[in-house]
C-alpha cells in the first residue's frame, strides 16, 4: 500500500485564481483545471506537456522532473511548474497511474498559426487506473477492470464490470453483501465506482481495501439515477429497451452499468464503438468462492500479491493474451453445469490424443497478438499504423485456424470454428495499403504503399520532390506559352508565382492573373 500516494485526495490548486491578476495563458489553465480537480492536468504547450501549481509539485516528485517556476502575472507572482516532451508522455502517465493518480490530457485544438490570441485548448481524454488502453496495459495478461456498484435502498446490489481495453461489459445482480465483496475480490478491479449510499458503509469499504489495492473514484450521485442510466445504455447501444440484454427488469444492475458507461464517456470523450454488447451473467452458473477462500487458496495471486507459486502459474500454458485472461476467469469461476464441464473435457481429451493437430494449432496461435485490446485502441483512435499492420498479419492465420478446427469432429472445437470469421477482405486491404516499416505516428508520411492511392502518391511526390516538381512545372509552362524566359519564383508576399517580362505580356494565357 505504500506505493499508493494520496489515493482519495483531489489534486487541488493552492493559488486562488481571484487573488492575482493572471496572464491569459494561466487564466485558461485555471479554467480548464476546474473541469478535472481530481486529476493531474497535462497542459500542451508546443512540443511539451506542462504542469503547474500542486500538479507540478506532485508530478515532479513522482516522475523525477525538475521543478521550476514562472511568472503568472505582471506583479511577478511565481507559480511552480514542470514539463515533459509530449512524445514521451505515455511512460510518465503510466508511472502516475501506478501511484493511483488520474491524468487529464489537455491538447491544442486549433492551429497556432491561425489562432487569434491564445491557442484554444481542451481536455481530450482523462486517463485513470481503470481506463488504461496504452502500451502499459497492452502487455499485461490480466484484465484491467473498472467496476461500478449500486444498491437499491435495502434491496439487491447491482454490479457492472467493464474492460475498456477489450470492450468486455457485463452486469450481475446480487442479493447480499458477502457475495458482492467476493465478486469484487475475484474481479480485482483497477478502479471502483461506488454509489454514495454504499460509500457510507465503512465496513464494506474497509473490507475492500483490505483485500485489494484499488482506487475508489468519486462520481456524481446522479450518474446512478435509474432514468439517467437507462437512457445512457439505450442511447449507446442504439436500442429502445434492454430486453435483448436480459436485464430489463434488473434496476440495480442498470444503475451500476449506466454509471460505469457514463464515466467512460466522460473520461474518454469518444464513441466507445468497441463496447457493442452488454452481457448478463449469474453466479449460479459457477462455484462461488468467497473473498477469504480466494485469498487463502492463492488461485491467481498469493497473499503477498505475487503471481508465481499459484494455481494459475501451474496451469497456464496459453499462447495468446486472450487465452491468459480466459484461464484466469475459468480458475476463479469453476463451472457447475455438468454439460459444459464435459464439453471442455472432451475438447481437452481430443487435443491430447491428436498431437499433430495440437501442434498445428500452437504454431498458428503463437503468432496471434492481443486482438481484443488492439481493436479497443483502434476504436478509441489511439492506434498507430504498426498496430493496424499487426492486425493484418494476425488475420492471415485465421483461415488456417478455422480449417484446422472445422474437421475435428469435436463439438466444442467445431462450434469455435463456425464462429470464427477470417475477415479475408480486411486482411487483404491492410496488406495492400500499409507498409511494413510504417512510422509510429499516424501524422508522419510513409504509412501507405506506393500505388495504393494515385492522389496520395502525387501528394507524397510533391512533399519529397517539391523542387523537381516546380522545375517540371516551369518547363511545362514554357512549352505551353512559348515564353522561353518564363520563371517560377517565390517571395514572402505572393508565395510562388510566375514571372514573365513586359515584352512577353501578350503571350500570357487567359488563366494567368496579373499581380504586379
Amino acid at each position: 500500500m505504500s506505493s499508493r500516494i494520496n489515493k482519495e485526495k483531489n489534486v487541488k490548486m493552492t493559488m486562488p485564481e481571484n487573488t492575482i491578476k493572471t496572464t491569459p495563458m494561466m487564466q485558461q489553465y485555471l479554467q480548464i483545471k476546474k473541469e478535472c480537480p481530481d486529476a493531474i492536468l497535462f497542459y500542451r504547450m508546443g512540443d511539451f506537456y506542462e504542469m503547474f501549481l500542486d500538479d507540478a509539485k506532485i508530478a515532479s516528485a513522482i516522475l523525477g522532473l525538475t521543478l521550476t517556476s514562472r511568472s503568472a502575472a505582471a506583479d511577478k507572482n511565481r507559480v511552480p511548474m514542470c514539463g515533459l516532451p509530449y512524445h514521451a508522455a505515455d511512460t510518465y502517465i503510466n508511472r502516475l497511474i501506478e501511484h493511483s493518480y488520474k491524468v487529464a490530457i489537455c491538447e491544442q485544438v486549433e492551429d497556432p498559426k491561425l489562432a487569434k490570441g491564445i491557442v484554444k485548448r481542451a481536455i481530450t481524454r482523462v486517463i485513470t487506473p481503470g481506463t488504461l488502453t496504452g502500451a502499459a496495459v497492452l502487455h499485461k495478461p490480466q484484465n484491467n477492470y473498472l467496476v461500478s456498484v449500486y444498491q437499491q435502498p435495502q434491496q439487491e446490489y447491482g454490479l457492472a464490470v467493464v474492460d475498456l481495453s477489450t470492450g468486455e461489459f457485463k452486469v450481475v445482480q446480487l442479493m447480499d453483501q458477502e457475495k458482492l465483496l467476493s465478486e469484487i475480490t475475484r474481479l480485482a478491479p483497477a478502479e471502483l465506482l461506488i454509489c454514495p449510499e454504499l460509500k457510507k458503509d465503512s465496513r464494506l469499504i474497509s473490507d475492500i481495501k483490505r483485500n485489494l489495492n484499488v482506487l475508489i473514484s468519486d462520481v456524481e450521485p446522479w450518474s446512478f439515477d435509474f432514468t439517467t442510466a437507462y437512457q445512457a445504455l439505450t442511447t449507446h447501444f442504439k436500442v429502445q429497451n434492454l430486453r435483448g440484454f436480459g436485464c430489463e427488469n434488473m434496476p440495480a444492475a442498470i444503475c451500476a452499468a449506466g454509471a460505469g458507461l457514463r464515466y467512460l464517456q466522460q473520461t474518454q470523450k469518444a464513441g466507445l464503438l468497441h463496447i457493442n454488447q452488454l452481457k448478463l451473467y449469474s453466479l449460479s452458473q459457477f462455484m462461488i468462492l468467497d473473498s477469504t477462500a480466494q485469498r487463502n487458496l492463492e488461485l491467481v495471486r498469493t497473499m503477498r500479491g505475487d503471481k508465481k507459486l499459484t494455481l494459475l502459474s501451474e496451469l497456464d500454458f496459453t499462447l495468446t493474451p486472450m487465452g491468459r485472461r480466459m484461464i484466469v476467469q475459468w480458475i476463479q469461476q469453476p463451472l457447475l453445469d455438468i454439460v459444459r464441464i464435459n464439453e471442455r473435457l472432451d475438447a481437452i481429451e481430443f487435443l491430447s490424443k491428436n498431437k499433430n493437430l495440437k501442434y498445428k494449432l500452437d504454431d498458428r496461435l503463437k503468432n496471434i497478438i492481443d486482438l481484443e485490446r488492439l481493436l479497443g485502441r483502434i476504436s478509441l483512435g489511439s492506434a498507430n499504423a504498426r498496430d493496424i499492420f499487426s492486425l493484418g498479419r494476425c488475420l492471415k492465420f485465421m483461415p488456417d485456424l478455422k480449417n484446422i478446427l472445422k474437421d475435428t469432429e469435436c463439438g466444442l472445437l467445431e462450434i469455435i470454428s463456425k464462429g470464427l470469421d477470417p475477415l479475408d477482405d480486411l486482411a487483404a486491404l491492410i496488406d495492400t495499403a500499409l507498409r511494413e516499416d510504417a512510422p509510429l505516428s499516424v501524422r508522419e508520411a510513409g504509412m501507405f504503399k506506393n500505388g495504393y492511392n494515385q492522389q496520395l502518391d502525387e501528394l507524397l511526390a510533391l512533399n519529397c520532390g517539391a523542387k523537381q516538381w516546380i522545375a517540371n512545372l516551369q518547363q511545362k509552362e514554357i512549352k505551353r506559352t512559348g515564353i522561353n524566359s518564363l520563371k517560377i519564383k517565390y517571395n514572402k508576399i505572393f508565395g510562388y508565382y510566375i514571372e514573365i517580362t513586359k515584352a512577353n505580356m501578350h503571350l500570357a494565357p487567359q488563366d494567368y492573373m496579373r499581380k504586379q
